[in-house]
C-alpha cells in the first residue's frame, strides 16, 4: 500500500482509436460477406444485415471514447471525465486485460459496468506503458 501512494498521479488523455475501428468495420463487412453466401430468403438476408449493421454502429459508439480522461491517483482512485468535463468515481473491477498491445479495463462508474478499450493508438505510448507498468505492480501487491 505504501508503495502505491508514494506513485504520482497518472492522466491519460483519451481518443478514439484507428485500429479498433479497422477491427470493428473488418469483423462486420466480413460478416455481411458471409451472409451474401449463405443460400437462405432474401427477406432473411436483408433482416441479418440491418442487424449486422446496427451492431457496427452499437460497438463503434460503445467504444468511440464516452470518457475523455483517464485518472488514476496516489491514493488509488480512478476518475474518468466525459466530454463535458464532468469526472465520475470509477472502481477498477476484476477482469481487466493488460497486454503490451491492448489493454480493457472493466470499470464500476455509478451503477453501471463499463469498459475501456485502449489500443496503441489510443493514448499517448509512454502513458500507457506506465499504466500496464502500475496495473501490473497493483496486482502483484494485491
Amino acid at each position: 500500500m505504501s508503495l502505491q501512494k508514494s506513485v504520482p498521479a497518472l492522466q491519460i488523455e483519451l481518443r478514439p482509436s484507428r485500429y479498433l475501428l479497422i477491427f470493428i468495420l473488418i469483423s462486420h463487412l466480413g460478416a455481411l460477406v458471409l451472409l451474401l453466401l449463405l443460400p437462405v430468403q432474401l427477406w432473411a438476408k436483408l433482416l441479418v444485415a440491418l442487424l449486422v449493421l446496427f451492431s457496427l454502429t452499437r460497438q463503434w459508439q460503445s467504444h468511440v471514447h464516452v470518457y475523455q480522461h483517464l485518472r488514476w491517483d496516489s491514493q488509488n482512485q480512478w476518475w474518468l471525465s466525459d466530454q463535458s468535463g464532468k469526472n465520475y468515481a470509477a472502481a477498477l473491477l476484476p477482469g481487466s486485460y493488460v497486454h503490451p498491445l491492448m489493454l480493457v479495463l472493466r470499470f464500476k462508474v455509478q451503477k453501471r459496468t463499463c469498459h475501456l478499450v485502449l489500443l496503441p493508438d489510443s493514448a499517448d505510448p509512454d502513458l500507457l506503458r506506465r499504466l500496464r507498468v502500475r496495473l501490473k505492480q497493483s496486482a502483484g501487491n494485491g
